[in-house]
């Protein structure tokens, strides 16, 4: 069907970008997932924004890590409350990085407040 059609089709770009991620290939992980991200339909569009996010993390791209991070946040479900805790930790990291201490501490205070139990 086509719906299995695509679905095969997001995990196998999904799998390349990761095994990019896994072999310190981040620009050809970067373009890759940027790729899966715009295309119509991607269920995955917030898994995606994290990890790109991590990559520019990791690069201490951080001004691009927090944009990707608040991208993911915007597309995560809303009662996904685990994964917005991570995001807004991973956002407070961030800004923390770039020593604007009062952004990280408002993050981290809403990563509190939509903590899972």
């Amino acid at each position: 069907s086509v719906n299995s059609e695509a679905e095969l089709m997001y995990s196998t770009w999904f799998n390349l970008a990761a095994a990019y991620e896994a072999n310190d290939m981040p620009e050809e992980a970067l373009k890759t997932y940027t790729y899966l991200a715009k295309q119509r339909g991607n269920p995955f569009t917030g898994r995606l924004r994290i990890n790109m996010g991590n990559i520019y993390y990791a690069q201490q791209k951080y001004p691009s890590a927090i944009k990707m991070y608040k991208m993911a946040l915007d597309q995560m479900r809303k009662d996904d409350k685990s994964i917005a805790h991570k995001i807004r930790r991973n956002i407070g990291n961030a800004f923390f990085r770039l020593g604007k201490i009062r952004e990280a501490v408002k993050n981290y205070e809403e990563a509190m407040d939509v903590a899972p139990d």
